[in-house]
């Protein structure tokens, strides 16, 4: 069961140095809160056009 997030309340905080997963936690809650504002499609289309930029 997935749990809702307020992120106007949400705050990610790093201590010395960026872990891996706590930046992976981070990128999945804002992947997760724009497919929520916008769409899947449409964040789907930005995270491909983004990768191709290389």
């Amino acid at each position: 069961m997935r749990t809702k997030i307020n992120y106007d309340e949400f705050t990610v905080t790093f201590e010395n140095e960026i872990s891996e997963k706590a930046l992976f936690n981070y990128y999945s809650i804002l992947i997760d809160f724009l497919v929520e504002k916008f769409g899947k499609d449409a964040v789907r289309m930005a995270l491909e056009k983004l990768i191709q930029e290389d």
